[in-house]
């Protein structure tokens, strides 16, 4: 009876050492504390792309949390966080959901942030999807029509370039070209050979020419620089002597000055008109008296 007694605690003690056990590696599967160590965000996805409850939460790459829940929204999924208490979140913190691992799996990256503000984790954040493997499959798929056509006309053209190359035609005109190049430049050779000492004395002339020239400029230089000075001095006159004349003409038609009063003045004009009307007949009256008996002189002299 007592060997029976012996065998059922043994059991019982078993028995319950195993629920612990499986209660222990089940909180532990499951990220559940007896104490409370963390702190809850919600962010906000517009895809989460396979992210799953559980999944790793990393901080600049290290582990600091998990993915406690995910809630649909008609247009979003929203992510609740849960993170270590002693990270601290700045305002400008970014989340991303990216890939784990090759496999595929999933985990939410944060960045911490700059600012100077820590994060307020009663609101709802916005995250972003980053992409992954499938992602990027499936906007290769999305261009692979027009990469196929791409390849295909690649391929045409350089089949064409290589017929063009490779025809008969076109080796021969190219030895051609290449044969005409040479008797160009053979001609050219012999040209400057047969004329050599001529092509050295026009070089040498030229040299001569310019050495001449440098040498007048230089003998001349005092006399260029006055001449210069001179047709400077001369120009500014000029343009005085213009303004003058100018000015002059201008105060005439405004008849500023005696000229112009003498032009402009109606009553001077028929003066003068007068004048020589009046000289005009006394001219006449002593041509008549010298044709005649001579020139009349009725004088009192004293």
């Amino acid at each position: 009876m007592n060997k029976e007694k012996k065998t059922e605690v043994k059991v019982g003690l078993m028995v319950i050492l195993g629920i612990v056990l499986f209660l222990w590696i089940l909180g532990w599967s499951k990220n559940f504390s007896l104490s409370e160590k963390y702190q809850y965000l919600n962010v906000e996805f517009n895809s989460v792309a396979g992210l799953s409850e559980g999944d790793v939460v990393s901080i600049n790459g290290v582990k600091k949390g998990y993915v406690d829940e995910i809630k649909l929204t008609r247009n979003t999924a929203v992510a609740k966080l849960r993170i270590e208490k002693d990270i601290t979140l700045y305002e400008d913190a970014s989340f991303s959901v990216m890939m784990l691992d090759l496999m595929g799996g999933k985990k939410v990256e944060i960045h911490p942030g700059n600012s100077e503000k820590i994060i307020d984790v009663n609101i709802l954040h916005k995250g972003q999807f980053l992409g992954d493997i499938a992602s990027a499959m499936a906007a290769l798929s999305g261009v692979q029509t027009d990469i196929i056509v791409l390849i295909k006309e690649v391929k045409d053209a350089v089949t064409n370039l290589n017929n063009s190359f490779l025809s008969e035609n076109f080796v021969t005109e190219i030895r051609k070209n290449l044969k005409d190049l040479n008797s160009l430049v053979n001609t050219a050779n012999s040209v400057i050979k047969n004329n050599e000492s001529g092509i050295s004395n026009l070089i040498n002339n030229s040299n001569k020419l310019v050495s001449k020239g440098n040498d007048l400029l230089d003998k001349n230089e005092t006399d260029i620089t006055s001449s210069i000075s001179s047709l400077k001095e001369l120009l500014n006159k000029s343009k005085l002597l213009v303004t003058n004349i100018n000015q002059f003409a201008e105060e005439v038609r405004a008849q500023k000055n005696n000229v112009g009063k003498i032009i402009y003045d109606e009553q001077f004009l028929k003066d003068i008109k007068e004048t020589l009307l009046q000289t005009n007949q006394l001219i006449k009256i002593l041509l008549e008296q010298i044709q005649k008996d001579g020139i009349n002189v009725d004088a009192n002299i004293f």
